[in-house]
Order: structure tokens, then C-alpha cells, then sequence
């Protein structure tokens, strides 16, 4: 008899989630604090950004004085409402930084060891270490042939403004910031159990170089 492939796979999805539930129980261990709720200030590069990357301030003039020339450009054309626009990718060794139509940087993918994210999370920690700092995913897609954690993990945020810390706002005001906060965020690609590379920035963002 033929297998349903769709079938299998959506087998392959459920024993994933169940399995990294378990992981998840372990890794945190028993009486051991759950990782604080994520905010956009989670989804930052310390060593690039104060902040979380798509609210920075840093432009293609400070990210070059902070980093140097990069060692390519790759320009993305996308069209929109038959306006052509174009976002230009900056390749480093260790990252590649994405910038947005006024030149700001919207998005950081991290190839190395070399930079940390906000909550400490670097390329080739283990699915232990994820976990422990940003806990669940929003979303997982599990490698069709995975290892424990092999897959693609996402993660969103609650928006959190200076404004909103500072003073109250509006139910309409708050219902834009949650939606904003499906924009931001990172994505983690896991390999073999270890954290293959890491996504943090703009989620509307099409690195060319997403993956690794």
C-alpha cells in the first residue's frame, strides 16, 4: 500500500512537537524559572544595537564606520504596486545585515559564534540553551529528516514602545502594536541539535540569504 506523504509528514510534525516538549520539560528542569515573556528588546545584537535591530537608529553610514566595508552588496529588487523598491543585503563574515528603503538596518543574520542576541543566544549552541532562553517557538517546522530540534524555529514578541512604558495608550494604539509585533522577531535554524544560524529583525524581510 502507497504511503500518504502528506500524512506522514504531518506524523513527523506531531511526534516533533511532542518530542520537543519533553525537551523543553527537561531542559528547564524541574523548579527552574520559565524565560521571561519576549518583548522586541529581546531580538537585538548587543554588539550592533541598543535595542531590538528593526527600532535601531543604525544606518548604512554608522553600520560602515562601526563594521567597515563589507565584503559584498547584494541589492534585492521587489515590486510592489508596480513600484519597483530595492533593499540592499551587506555581507560580512560572520553576518549579513539587511537594510531597508531609508538605508536603516531592518534585519540581522548571524553565520558565527562571533555575535551574541539580546538574551545570549549564539550560532552553535544546543536546542537546550534555546530553549532555556526564549522557550517555546511561536512556530516550528521540523526537518523532514530531523534530529532532536532540527528544524526551523520562530519567535515573535510583544511590542513594548517607550511610549507605552511611559504613559497609557489607546485600545486602538495597543491593537497596532500587537500587530506590529508579528512583523519583528527571530528565526533560528537548528542542525543536528545545534543552533546552525540566527535571524533577528524585521520577519517581512526577504534576506536572500535566509538559511544557512
Amino acid at each position: 500500500m502507497a504511503r500518504n506523504p502528506a500524512l506522514s509528514w504531518s506524523r513527523s510534525r506531531r511526534l516533533a512537537a511532542a518530542a520537543l516538549g519533553a525537551l523543553l520539560h527537561a531542559s528547564l528542569g524541574y523548579g527552574a524559572q520559565v524565560p521571561a515573556p519576549l518583548d522586541d528588546r529581546d531580538f537585538g545584537v548587543p554588539a550592533l544595537t541598543r535595542g531590538a535591530v528593526d527600532d535601531s537608529e543604525l544606518d548604512s553610514a554608522a553600520l560602515r564606520r562601526l563594521l567597515g566595508a563589507p565584503d559584498s552588496i547584494v541589492v534585492v529588487r521587489d515590486s510592489l504596486d508596480s513600484v519597483l523598491e530595492e533593499f540592499p543585503e551587506w555581507y560580512y563574515r560572520d553576518i549579513v545585515v539587511s537594510l531597508g528603503q531609508d538605508r536603516h538596518v531592518e534585519g540581522v543574520l548571524l553565520k558565527t559564534s562571533r555575535y551574541l542576541t539580546a538574551r545570549g543566544l549564539r550560532v552553535g549552541d544546543g536546542v537546550e540553551r534555546l530553549m532555556k532562553l526564549y522557550g517555546k517557538a511561536t512556530r516550528l517546522d521540523p526537518s523532514p529528516q530531523w534530529v532532536l530540534g532540527d528544524g526551523i524555529w520562530t519567535y515573535h514578541g510583544i511590542y513594548r514602545s517607550s511610549r507605552e512604558e511611559q504613559e497609557p495608550v489607546s485600545r486602538e494604539v495597543r491593537e497596532l502594536l500587537q500587530m506590529a509585533s508579528q512583523l519583528f522577531g527571530m528565526i533560528v535554524w537548528v542542525r543536528d541539535g545545534k543552533v546552525a544560524c540566527v535571524y533577528v529583525g524585521k520577519l517581512t524581510t526577504e534576506l536572500s540569504a535566509w538559511g544557512c
